[in-house]
């Protein structure tokens, strides 16, 4: 499979048709208008075609000039339009999925490859806990979870958090992730006291949670004991996943 795939299409080019199982459309300007306005049920022109999903199916504009670049042995891509300020990162994850990036993310692959891109992805402040404590990440769709070297008493007592509560819905972090089980709201200076002056904490409220997170598109992901909760960096529209 040819890795880098140039944009506008060649009349002779045979692009790839699935990523994973996602299914993939190419489609020139004319087309792309007609299958823009069936599927999303809009009847007008898009002046600056973007791809969208629908279903399983991703619709890629194939006259705008840029590259479309195979990842993970064709099961994910990235597709970057010329003097455009975001790319497009898609696939399949669980089930197809696309998602706009800003374009920090893509210098990142360029000069790192696949590898670096995919860990840009990592907030500094889950990187961080992953290798201070030498745990694993935990993933459903762009939320990321890690699990903290205390339980919930020791939490406590140590002031990282003031209090905790269950909950049968609660959104993560005011995405369509959705928790049943504890929660707790974490104050900035709490976790940079918890975890030493050099951790990257944001200047942003965080939460650690215990309990069943679950998504459309994704299989549930089951969090045992307390695990600070972070999302994707680097996303355009961050709520809407």
């Amino acid at each position: 499979m040819k890795e880098v795939l140039q944009l506008p299409l060649e009349a002779r080019a045979s692009p790839p048709k699935r990523a994973g199982v996602a299914t993939l459309g190419f489609l020139r300007s004319r087309e792309f208008q007609r299958s823009f306005a069936r599927l999303s049920g809009f009847d007008f022109i898009v002046e600056s075609p973007r791809p969208f999903r629908y279903g399983s199916k991703i619709v890629i504009p194939a006259d705008a000039p840029g590259e479309f670049r195979t990842l993970a042995g064709g099961e994910k891509f990235l597709l970057k339009f010329d003097g455009e300020a975001s790319v497009w990162f898609g696939g399949t994850d669980e089930q197809p999925f696309l998602a706009e990036l800003d374009l920090e993310v893509y210098n990142a692959f360029v000069e790192g490859g696949e590898k670096t891109f995919l860990e840009e992805l990592k907030p500094p402040i889950i990187r961080f806990v992953e290798r201070a404590f030498n745990v694993e990440v935990k993933r459903q769709g762009d939320i990321l979870a890690v699990r903290l070297a205390k339980d919930w008493p020791e939490l406590h007592k140590r002031r990282l958090i003031n209090w905790s509560g269950l909950t049968e819905k609660s959104s993560l972090l005011g995405t369509q992730h959705y928790l049943k089980g504890r929660i707790a709201p974490v104050l900035p200076h709490c976790l940079q006291e918890y975890l030493g002056g050099d951790a990257p904490v944001p200047l942003t409220a965080l939460m650690i949670c215990e309990g069943v997170v679950t998504t459309h598109d994704h299989a549930p992901l089951e969090l045992n004991g307390p695990h600070l909760i972070a999302q994707n960096q680097h996303l355009v529209n961050p709520l809407f996943h």
